[in-house]
């Protein structure tokens, strides 16, 4: 497993055949693109799926404005919220801006959260990561469309992958059903389209 980000950022560049850095402050266009483009990748990544080790719960704290309409309450999303997946109560709401709009007096999230902490990631995600950031670093580096078109291939073969593993651990059977209804969903709509 990785145990910086100089280390993911290096095995995305050994996959595409650059060499290797040291450190984000070097001068090489691969350290400074590595710098620029490792944090956004990280969270599209992040967002990309409920990995297991990114989820995160809190109590929201309640805002004094009310909207305007549609709801009774907003709360406010904790500042390392990427991706919110569920409220614990089974009324409506919605994610607006910063906010969490409810009709409720309380609000306690589960989320996808901004980890940035390289020795938590999943070795699937890192896997994932360094793929996705391939694909990114591929044509400014190696000015190679279908080497950046491989890289985006086997970065989603690799979150498939993930995908597949990490569901396998974790999840409630609240949430088990919505994959499978997601799932048999596409496949009749799917078979209607034929």
């Amino acid at each position: 497993m990785a145990t910086s980000k100089i280390d993911i950022c290096n095995s995305a560049l050994s996959k595409i055949g650059v060499e290797k850095i040291a450190s984000f402050a070097q001068t090489s266009k691969a350290s400074v693109l590595c710098n620029l483009q490792y944090d956004k990748i990280r969270r599209k990544v992040l967002r990309e799926h409920l990995w297991n080790f990114a989820v995160k719960r809190a109590s929201l704290a309640k805002l004094v404005a009310v909207p305007l309409f549609g709801y009774g309450a907003a709360f406010q999303l904790p500042a390392d919220n990427l991706l919110p997946i569920e409220v614990d109560i089974d009324d409506d709401w919605e994610e607006e801006g910063q906010t969490i709009l409810i009709n409720s007096s309380t609000c306690q999230l589960k989320y996808i959260y901004d980890v940035t902490d390289v020795s938590l990631f999943d070795v699937v995600f890192e896997e994932v990561l360094a793929y996705m950031l391939a694909a990114e670093l591929a044509y400014p580096l190696k000015q190679s469309t279908g080497l950046s078109e491989s890289m985006a291939v086997k970065a989603d073969l690799a979150l498939r992958n993930g995908r597949f593993y990490d569901a396998k651990i974790g999840r409630t059977s609240k949430t088990r059903k919505l994959q499978a209804d997601v799932w048999l969903d596409a496949r009749v709509t799917g078979l209607d389209a034929d």
